[in-house]
């Protein structure tokens, strides 16, 4: 039977995380490591409690200061139950799968409404033109501007968002909400099906995971998902 302890020998190992982790010239880090190297034994055991509280904030110094973030604090943190991982060549992909076109817009929103889904405004974000409802599955909705994908998160299977080469990785907010915007070229793998994608929004509101897809900056796209509400 594996007995847990609550100490924990992780000096070392939080001292050489610090050596991967770029931050600017002002950042706190500095003084975070030198209070470590301090503190710091051969061998010492650390209450469990002070390596999760240094762990926090040496990944908190990171979100808050690259941008964009590091590979190794984007494969890290992730969002939702998405996965970001930095990969050498982006694996092969299949044709995505085209949405039904409907016209019957006041539908669509009754449908939203009845599974206390999202939608954005469309001000913003255009008018809707095509969508699948799948409250036990991913729901897409295509409008002019972006597409909005969501899914309830109790349940939900993982989805792995992997970039290389000229793709990029940002810790943003939507709100007060934390969020991962993906940018530039990647995939997304999903239930056994890997499609490429284009610059992606990430972010979890009230235990929906939300994607936004589109050609917007990042400013327009960040206004897009804060005017996003639930129905029902």
């Amino acid at each position: 039977m594996t007995e847990w302890s609550s100490d924990v020998e992780l000096g070392p190992a939080l001292i050489d995380l610090g050596a991967h982790v770029a931050v600017p010239e002002h950042s706190l880090w500095p003084r975070v490591r030198a209070q470590l190297e301090e503190n710091h034994a051969p061998r010492a055991v650390w209450p469990l409690w002070v390596v999760v509280a240094a762990v926090i904030a040496v990944i908190a110094i990171s979100v808050v200061s690259i941008a964009p973030a590091r590979h190794a604090v984007a494969d890290l943190l992730g969002i939702g139950a998405t996965q970001v991982q930095h990969v050498d060549r982006l694996p092969h992909t299949e044709a995505t799968r085209p949405l039904p076109s409907n016209g019957d817009r006041a539908r669509l929103a009754e449908q939203l409404a009845q599974a206390h889904l999202f939608e954005p405004d469309t001000v913003l974000a255009g008018e809707p033109v095509g969508w699948l409802i799948a409250p036990l599955g991913e729901t897409v909705v295509a409008y002019e501007h972006v597409v909005l994908s969501q899914r309830e998160l109790a349940g939900a299977g993982p989805s792995i968002k992997r970039y290389a080469g000229g793709a990029n990785v940002q810790f943003v907010q939507v709100g007060q909400l934390p969020a991962v915007y993906v940018s530039g070229e990647h995939t997304r793998t999903i239930d056994g099906h890997t499609f490429r994608s284009g610059n992606s929004l990430i972010w979890d509101n009230d235990g929906v995971e939300l994607r936004l897809e589109g050609d917007l900056p990042l400013d327009e796209m960040l206004s897009v998902a804060r005017s996003v509400t639930r129905g029902g």
